[in-house]
């Protein structure tokens, strides 16, 4: 169980080392970056709990919030840059990532991300789940073989793949509420935290392998 919410940005020596090795994207940002688990947040549409922070029920509320993208958030995770049309165009993303909860229509994962997104290539734990330090050899020999990979997208849909089942189990279990109900500073610095209570809706084609 986390009891605060942490902030780390990686050395800049390592930021450095993953750029010149992956290169920049389109945008002319880097293709790879390395993030902190906490300050790692992403769109997440549907019902929602607030708790006051002696776990007292506040309100239920269906809206898309940021809340943290990957579980557990006391991780190092490194993620490459996807191009918008990864996603399809706007109207499909609209059409597949929106969802009645309640007679209201909500967007599942938020805007469409018009600028490409960073997508989960790894998290950087030990063998057996417990935290890793960060270190160039690890980030270096991840991006090197998605280089050596024929099929970015394959390996990014497994990951996806593998993202989603772990925030169902987590979700199904309250892992959650668990992680973030002794955080004593909320995201946003108000006085609760946010539960999300319904699960992402992937479409066909992110199901793939």
């Amino acid at each position: 169980m986390y009891r605060s919410i942490e902030h780390h940005a990686p050395p800049e020596s390592l930021v450095q080392a993953i750029t010149n090795q992956g290169g920049l994207n389109r945008l002319r940002t880097p293709q790879f970056r390395v993030v902190w688990g906490w300050d790692r947040l992403a769109w997440h549409g549907g019902k929602f709990r607030d708790y006051d922070d002696s776990r007292n029920f506040l309100r239920e509320v269906i809206e898309c919030r940021q809340v943290p993208k990957y579980i557990p958030p006391n991780r190092w995770y490194l993620e490459v840059w996807m191009p918008p049309e990864y996603y399809g165009s706007p109207i499909e993303w609209e059409t597949n990532h929106t969802e009645m909860i309640d007679g209201q229509f909500v967007a599942t994962l938020g805007p469409y991300p018009a600028q490409g997104e960073y997508e989960l290539l790894m998290c950087l734990q030990t063998p057996e789940g417990e935290f890793a330090p960060l270190t160039p050899t690890t980030c270096e020999a991840a991006i090197r073989l998605v280089i050596a990979s024929r099929s970015l997208s394959g390996v990014l849909k497994r990951a996806h793949r593998k993202e989603m089942e772990e925030k169902e189990r987590a979700a199904k279990t309250e892992t959650i509420f668990d992680q973030c109900e002794e955080a004593r500073h909320p995201f946003n610095e108000e006085a609760f935290v946010t539960v999300p209570e319904r699960k992402i809706i992937l479409t066909d084609q992110e199901k793939t392998p």
